[in-house]
């Protein structure tokens, strides 16, 4: 995995999050609570859809999937990139992890994508 985070001055917020290798393992977004204004989802690399999964788990050190269940999932088509804004914001607080899926389920066992998956979010 290859986290970046970059702290911003204005307008739109403070956060700009970067994962270039997202799968099934869970990467923690940010560990006090934000405003998300907007998601680049770049599944160009993959053949399949893949379904971002994005938790809010209080204090856990981890989403355990299967045994919580995302708060959003985003589903994005198969070789190509998607750009979700949210002029209002998603708030989320403490405790936000992100992983990527090819199963829609958000039980169970989890299938990876052929190839990692990567991930912008500005907040």
């Amino acid at each position: 995995m290859a986290s970046t985070i970059i702290t911003l001055r204005n307008p739109l917020g403070t956060l700009v999050f970067q994962e270039s290798a997202l799968s099934t393992t869970p990467v923690q977004i940010a560990t006090s609570a934000q405003t998300y204004y907007h998601f680049e989802l770049d599944n160009t690399a993959n053949s399949a859809i893949t379904y971002y999964k994005f938790y809010q788990v209080g204090s856990a050190p981890d989403p355990t999937d299967g045994a919580t269940h995302p708060r959003l999932i985003i589903p994005v088509p198969a070789t190509t990139k998607t750009y979700v804004f949210l002029p209002g914001g998603l708030y989320q607080a403490t405790g936000n992890f992100v992983i990527a899926t090819s199963t829609l389920e958000s039980a169970g066992a989890q299938s990876a994508p052929t190839t990692a998956v990567g991930l912008t979010i500005l907040g």
